[in-house]
């Protein structure tokens, strides 16, 4: 980028002792000047500006004209709207980590509600559960039972039968 204001050098005519030649570099260099500050501006007034996205910009996920901000990324049907990973140890089980989770409860072996802080806007969404941190190999069933509630059962795969186990679970849909 070249610098705006150029500083003179020995071969530069602002330093020479001519009077008129000094003069008339005075003038250059102001029109200099002038000219980077219009081309300045003129690059300012060149930057698009976007306008934040807003919820109904999010859900129908087209616009390529809106910023999407912090507050409304969790609007895009393609986010996840909430997640959590459980552990667990002894039978009782843990929200290591979690984002849009109220709460959760052990109703039973291997059984475990999820709730939800904010509602989906129907029982059409879905839910994707795995277990983790188990060297047996177990599988997870899902049941959506309100916008704002699943049953998460682990199965040990080789019985078939609930098993006490941690597991990550996402949901995507509308809320």
């Amino acid at each position: 980028m070249p610098a705006i204001f150029p500083r003179p050098d020995k071969s530069s005519p602002l330093t020479e002792p001519d009077g008129r030649s000094a003069l008339q570099s005075w003038f250059d260099f102001w029109g200099y000047l002038e000219s980077q500050v219009k081309s300045l501006a003129a690059q300012i007034a060149a930057l698009v500006i976007l306008a934040p996205a807003t919820q109904a910009d999010q859900e129908t996920a087209t616009s390529n004209t809106v910023a999407v901000t912090p507050g409304t990324q969790k609007f895009h049907p393609g986010h996840p709207k909430a997640w959590a990973l459980l552990t667990q140890a002894a039978g009782v089980y843990t929200l290591a980590a979690s984002y849009g989770i109220a709460s959760i409860n052990k109703t039973g072996t291997g059984v475990v509600e999820v709730t939800l802080s904010t509602a989906f806007s129907s029982t059409s969404y879905a839910v994707i559960a795995c277990p983790v941190g188990s060297s047996t190999i177990l599988d997870t069933n899902v049941t959506i039972n309100s916008t704002t509630k699943v049953t998460v059962t682990i199965i040990r795969s080789s019985t078939e039968a609930a098993t006490d186990g941690g597991f990550a679970i996402m949901f995507f849909g509308d809320q």
